[in-house]
């Protein structure tokens, strides 16, 4: 009996040890992707402050900005805006309206908000369902108020 009681405590002993690694182990990874996650979105920030300059000289110079999907978009002023600010602005520079994935990508290139899309999607959505200059147009649609776009029911 005491033999297997001493097995036993020998076997918590090194389950509790470990235990206690692996809570290292997972420590030490939290750390890696918090820091990875950091780099990253300084990385976004950096390419869209790089961006912006390349479309700042090519529209000095005369020549045709190639931006693909962000146009003519003021990263600088989004910063220094709310989300909801930043998002009409957004609609007002493609006709009224704008989808929340366009928004999305636009704001987290610009660094207004984190690199993290579920969340970002859900902040802006909820943002915009509760400002009263933004109208549901469809699903995923969104449109200014004062650009004559009326609330669609969900």
């Amino acid at each position: 009996m005491d033999n297997l009681r001493e097995s036993a405590d020998t076997f918590e002993s090194v389950l509790v040890d470990k235990i206690g690694q692996r809570h290292k182990d997972l420590d030490h990874w939290q750390e890696v992707k918090a820091q990875a996650n950091h780099e990253e979105e300084m990385v976004l920030v950096d390419i869209g402050e790089m961006e912006l300059a390349l479309n700042v000289l090519r529209r000095l110079t005369g020549r045709p900005i190639k931006s693909k999907d962000l146009g003519s978009a003021d990263f600088l002023r989004y910063r220094g805006q709310t989300i909801a600010q930043s998002a009409l602005d957004i609609m007002n520079e493609r006709d009224g309206k704008s989808g929340i994935k366009d928004i999305v990508d636009i704001l987290i290139k610009s660094g207004k908000i984190k690199s993290n899309r579920r969340v970002a999607y859900s902040t802006v959505l909820k943002i915009l369902s509760r400002d009263k200059r933004v109208v549901r147009i469809e699903r995923g649609i969104y449109g200014a108020a004062t650009r004559g776009y009326a609330d669609q029911p969900s």
